[in-house]
C-alpha cells in the first residue's frame, strides 16, 4: 500500500505496458513502464475541495517517486463555477499549485463569458485542451490559451500523447448561449 492509498482508501494499480500491439504494430520497450494517473473534475469552485485534491496532487508526487513511476496530472474540468471572477482565479490557481499538466474545459468554465474564461487561464501553466472547439476568430485569449490538437509530455523519458475534448452537447449545457461569443 502507498502514501495516496493510505490517504483515499483505495488500493492504486500501476498501468503497464505489453511488448507488441499486433494491430497497429506499436512496439513498447522491453521494460515495463509504470504510470499513474492522478485526475480531477467536477470540483465546481468548491474551494475546500481544492485545498484537500492539492495535498492529495503532493502525495500523488511522492507516491510515484517512490514508485519509480511517471505521473500524469489531469483536470476533466467543471472547475470554475458561476460569475464571481475571483472565485474563478482562485480556482485557475488551484490547477498551477497543484501542478496540473492538461485540462479540458467543462460547461461550469462557461458559466462566464468565453472571454473572461481567456482571462482567467491565460496565465495557467496548465495546457489547455480542446480538439473540437473551433473559435470564430483565433485573437481572443481562450483561444490562444486553448490547444486543438494533441500535447506530447514527455515524462521520465517515456511519452505520453494527450488529447481533450468538450461534450458535443455543450450549448445545451448552458444557461445563455451567447457566452459562447461564437465558439462551437
Amino acid at each position: 500500500m502507498n502514501v495516496l492509498d493510505n490517504i483515499t482508501g483505495i488500493k492504486t494499480q500501476p498501468i503497464s505496458s505489453s511488448q507488441t500491439n499486433a494491430s497497429t504494430g506499436f512496439k513498447a520497450p522491453n521494460s515495463t513502464v509504470k504510470t499513474s494517473i492522478f485526475n480531477i473534475n467536477d470540483l465546481h469552485g468548491q474551494i475546500p475541495k481544492m485545498e484537500r485534491l492539492t495535498t492529495a496532487a503532493k502525495h500523488a508526487e511522492l507516491n510515484a517517486k517512490q514508485d519509480n513511476s511517471s505521473l500524469l496530472k489531469l483536470c476533466m474540468g467543471d472547475t470554475f463555477i458561476g460569475s464571481d471572477y475571483n472565485k474563478n482565479l482562485v480556482c485557475s490557481k488551484f490547477l498551477d499549485i497543484s501542478g496540473i499538466d492538461a485540462e479540458t474545459l467543462g460547461n461550469h468554465e462557461f458559466d462566464i463569458t468565453a472571454s473572461i474564461c481567456g482571462d482567467l487561464l491565460k496565465n495557467s501553466k496548465a495546457k489547455i485542451l480542446g480538439m473540437n472547439i473551433n473559435f470564430p476568430d483565433n485573437k481572443s485569449a481562450l483561444s490562444q490559451k486553448v490547444l486543438r490538437s494533441a500535447v506530447i509530455k514527455d515524462e521520465n523519458g517515456n511519452n505520453y500523447g494527450l488529447i481533450g475534448l468538450q461534450p458535443s452537447d455543450m450549448e445545451s449545457r448552458l444557461k445563455d448561449k451567447k457566452i459562447l461569443e461564437g465558439i462551437t
